[in-house]
This record gives structure tokens, sequence and C-alpha cells, in this order.
């Protein structure tokens, strides 16, 4: 062989590596690391969730955890304890937020997007579907059914859309963050448009998300083209270690809503300890390495203390929804409870004079009789004697066919319209003031 065809053939071994390179990167094989979410749980521990992808973006779930190290501001961690997400929960539990528009005009996409999710699904692996909508429709079921909902996917798109995205992200994230610590848990949502006059901000979403010391992952699919919206949601997305995709077409929905989904399911948890973490020191650096057979992987995150550390609790928005919210409720309670007061009674002879009854609501019934509302065991009171009852704008006292008689200012009565002053009289016996 001449010198010229073995050069030819080196350059074409060459080309073919370079050509075979990227595609053997892709399948499987750790090609990024992303730190998606940092928290401090004490002292001087924390906890970061990291995405291992390949070339092709795909999330890697088969990393040994022995490949994993991490360095803090320069400095190895102590105590590294890296865990897959199928290993620290037994279950997962997806809430998908929906814009009816689209299951009207695109339930097939949707479909196809549980359907993929369903093959996949353990035994005890539930969906919550929520409408965007004015009227919001639910459905709850196991993930592995949700490949069979048919038309009952198409008739959840029934009504007009709501455009209050961040209140509907608040009241899902809140939801499942109440899951139980053993569940693993995520939100993708599926969107038009922007947002029109939420209640609730971005942070208060974000405050919602951490509840419970573990932070709910929201995914979003948007189907428009406000950057703005875009950029605001991808701020509150990022927070909570997922991402924002924007499609132009709603075919794209079932690849990319499944790629989110197991971006969120495909992570690893970091718990570690950094020594002599510096809490003064206002910017620090994670760096998270994986070592593949492509060679290592290195993924960082910049954060400040305050990020880790949270805020004091005067400082954070929810305690002070919670406290508006109490508040709030106190109030209407109080509404609920008081009652206004509508006559009063003093008893001016009897047993018990000097006495008095506050009147809150009518009838009142008077007689011997322990049923009685008000009971005068008197001998000359009938065990049923009279009634006060509103009548229109006034108050009427009736006699109850009583033996010896009802009295208003010293004459009998059968029924006769009672005025503050007026002096009741029941038998001769017992003589009350109405005021």
């Amino acid at each position: 062989m001449n010198a010229a065809r073995l050069a030819r053939r080196i350059a074409l071994v060459a080309a073919l590596a370079t050509l075979a390179g990227p595609a053997y990167a892709q399948e499987g094989v750790p090609s990024q690391v992303q730190v998606e979410l940092l928290r401090r749980i004490g002292g001087d521990r924390q906890i970061a969730w990291v995405s291992v992808l390949d070339g092709s973006g795909v999330p890697v779930t088969d990393v040994d955890g022995r490949t994993f190290t991490a360095s803090h501001d320069g400095r190895p961690v102590d105590d590294l304890q890296v865990t897959p997400f199928r290993d620290a929960f037994s279950s997962f539990r997806l809430t998908l937020l929906v814009d009816p528009a689209v299951l009207k005009s695109d339930a097939s996409s949707v479909a196809s997007l549980l359907a993929t999710l369903a093959r996949g699904a353990g035994d005890g692996d539930r969906v919550r579907i929520h409408t965007l909508a004015r009227s919001p429709r639910t459905l709850d079921l196991a993930l592995g059914r949700a490949g069979e909902l048919g038309d009952r996917l198409r008739a959840l798109g029934e009504g007009e859309s709501d455009a209050r995205i961040y209140d509907a992200l608040y009241e899902a994230v809140r939801d499942a963050a109440r899951a139980p610590a053993s569940q693993g848990r995520a939100v993708l949502a599926i969107l038009r448009g922007h947002d029109d006059n939420s209640r609730h901000s971005p942070v208060d979403v974000l405050a919602a998300a951490g509840l419970g010391g573990r932070t709910v992952p929201i995914g979003a699919l948007v189907l428009g083209d406000d950057a703005g919206e875009i950029e605001k949601l991808q701020r509150l997305v990022s927070r909570t270690g997922g991402d924002v995709r924007r499609l132009t077409t709603a075919d794209a929905i079932a690849d990319q809503g499944v790629a989110l989904v197991r971006r969120a399911r495909g992570a690893y948890r970091l718990v570690y300890r950094v020594p002599d973490f510096d809490g003064s020191r206002p910017e620090h650096t994670l760096t998270v390495r994986v070592d593949g057979r492509a060679g290592p992987r290195e993924g960082r995150i910049e954060y400040s203390a305050a990020d880790v550390t949270g805020l004091p609790w005067w400082k954070q928005p929810l305690p002070w929804v919670i406290l508006g919210g109490v508040l709030v409720a106190a109030g209407l309670s109080l509404l609920l409870l008081w009652r206004r007061q509508l006559c009063r009674l003093v008893i001016a002879r009897g047993e018990e004079q000097g006495c008095r009854y506050e009147i809150y609501g009518l009838p009142v019934t008077l007689g011997a009789a322990v049923g009685n509302d008000l009971t005068f065991p008197e001998s000359r009171v009938s065990r049923n004697h009279a009634v006060l009852e509103k009548r229109g704008s006034g108050i009427e006292l009736l006699d109850l066919n009583s033996e010896n008689g009802t009295f208003v200012n010293g004459e009998r009565v059968s029924r006769r319209q009672v005025v503050p002053g007026d002096r009741i009289g029941l038998g001769g016996a017992v003589e009350l003031v109405f005021e």
C-alpha cells in the first residue's frame, strides 16, 4: 500500500469517526449537566436537583451515583448522597393544566401526550387534568389509564378560556405541595396567549410551590408569541427546576410535553454538606461533575445566600397572604354570627323582677312550660301563653288562648302591635316592659 492510499484511508476513518461520534454521544450518554434547583436544609447541609441530559436533550436516568462529584466555591463538598428521582419517591403525580381552547382544536395532541406518559406509568402514579376555564373542569385518574380517555378529554374543553394563568398555577402547585412526602409531583401547563389580571403573581406561585420543603417543578408549553409573558414564565419555572417551551404548532405538544415531564422525573437529588458555609458572603457557586463514557461533564449554578436560606417570614408574601385570608374569614364569620338586637324585655313584676332579656330573633314564645323561649313558672301563666312575632316592619304580641289573658298597658288583647314603653302582662302575674 503506497503512502497516498494509506493517507486516504486514514482520512476516511477519521471522517467516519467524526460522523459517528456525535451520534454515539446522543444515545444515552451524558452530554450536559444542569443544576436545576438548590436549597439549604439546615446548618451546613444543602439539597440540589440535577438533570443529566444526552446530546439530544433526553434525560439520562441510569447514571451511577458514584460518578457524581460536587464542589462549593471551589472546595469539595462532604457526605455527598445521590438519589435518582425514581428511588426518591414511591409514586408520581402529574397536574396537567390545559387551556380548553387547546382541547377543542387539538385534543388529539394532548391525548397523544397522555398516552405516551401512560405507557411508562407505575401502579401508584396519577394525573389530575384541570382546565383553564371560567368554569373549570377537573378529572383525576390513574396515569396508566390516561391513554383511554377518548371523547372525555374533548368534553373537558367545553367552556370559555380563562387567561388568569398565574391564579391557576398558584392553585395547582399549592394542591400538589400537599402530596405525601413519598410522592413525587410536577405541574405541566399547556397555555395560549398571555395572562389577564391574575390576582396572584409569579412570586406567589413560587412561594406556594415551595410549601412543605420540596419545590414542585413546573413545565410550560406556550402556543403563542407573547415574548414578555414567555420570559416571565421562564423566570418562574426555572426557579422550580422546570422549563418553558414555545410551540409554533400543536403537533409538538406530545413530544415536548413528554420531554418536560421526563426531565422532572429524570432528575437526581444530591444531598451534601458544605463545611464552614459562609452565609455572610453574598454570592456562591455549586459545581456538579459527572464522569461518563464520553468524558467528564460539568454543570454549575450561581446563587445568592438569600436564595437558599430564604427570606425572613415577614418578608415572604405567602404568610401575609395567609394572614389576610384568616382576617377576611374571621370578619365574614363575625358578620354571619353577629345579629342585630331587635328588642328587649325587662321584667317589672314577677319572681325575676329586674331581669332583662335581649331579643335577637323572632318569634319568641312566652309561657310556663319549659319548651318556651322565655319561661315564667307562675300559676296564672298558661303553659303556652303568648308569642312575640315579626309583622311587617313592626312587632306584634299574640295571645295563645291563655286562660287568664294577655294585656298591653292594662288592656286585654288577642293581638296588638307593641311599641317601646308598652307594658305586657301575662295573666296578671307577670309584667314585662317592651323596649
